[in-house]
């Protein structure tokens, strides 16, 4: 049997940090541990774009998960809490962008004649709310890699459940406004950039996305991590020329160890 893990302040921060680092891992949600812990590893991502006949993505990396009083940072980013209570969090941070094209990785030679679209890096201003019913978060994020100079609205709400002493599995639901810098960077087709596609501009729009994790901790030291994670992708997006998928998939695979 499935059971509801109790997220009262006390409880939640006694939550070790490699069950904390599970929903950064899947979705950059921002939250504390009571105690400084440090961990490394390796990691391994997939990555399914919605870009016409581009086929899955694989990338593999280090991975460090730190945290150290009001300063955190993991795989999806850093975060730094300006003010903490018993139920909920004001911080500010850094998270990457969810969309790329490598322009040479599509098996349409139209595809590969489009400039490509590189990750964005975003800074954010976000309040996380959290007790024995889950977590939730909103965020205000502004692109300031240069790439879009666009900005996006993020809400996610997380239940993290103990399915045993070793296994907690986190669902999620997330919703993302974007706006219409961003979608059109990723999205849109300019008259100088190719010759076969037709110009288009996406406007703004929302996604939805559903994903799940689950960690295991084989001891106090060893941790692996599964997550994946579904997004419906606005119809502004879907309507894109270059574009033959409503959809954008990602999952990752992380093993850990905990040093402290």
């Amino acid at each position: 049997m499935i059971k509801k893990h109790k997220l009262g302040k006390r409880g939640y921060e006694r939550r070790t940090l490699s069950s904390i680092t599970a929903t950064l891992l899947l979705s950059g949600m921002s939250f504390t541990s009571s105690a400084d812990s440090l961990s490394i590893g390796v990691g391994a991502a997939g990555f399914e774009m919605p870009y016409q006949e581009t086929s899955t993505q694989q990338m593999f990396f280090p991975t460090v998960n730190y945290a150290k009083g009001n300063f955190q940072v993991g795989i999806f980013g850093a975060s730094y809490n300006i003010k903490q209570e018993a139920s909920y969090a004001v911080s500010v941070g850094i998270s990457p962008g969810e969309f790329f094209l490598d322009a040479s990785k599509s098996n349409d030679v139209y595809i590969q004649q489009l400039d490509d679209r590189s990750f964005s890096l975003y800074v954010n201003s976000k309040v996380s709310f959290y007790g024995t019913w889950g977590a939730f978060s909103a965020s205000l994020e502004q692109d300031i890699s240069g790439q879009s100079s666009g900005q996006r609205v993020v809400a996610q709400y997380a239940y993290p459940m103990t399915v045993s002493p070793e296994l907690t599995i986190t669902p999620l639901i997330e919703t993302s406004w974007l706006s219409q810098k961003v979608n059109d960077f990723y999205f849109g087709i300019d008259q100088s950039e190719s010759s076969t596609f037709e110009p288009y501009e996406a406007s703004s729009g929302v996604n939805i996305g559903l994903g799940v994790s689950a960690l295991y901790s084989f001891n106090a030291q060893w941790q692996f991590m599964l997550a994946a994670r579904y997004a419906k992708l606005d119809d502004t997006v879907a309507s894109s020329p270059i574009v033959d998928n409503t959809s954008s998939t990602s999952a990752f695979m992380v093993v850990n160890y905990k040093f402290w």
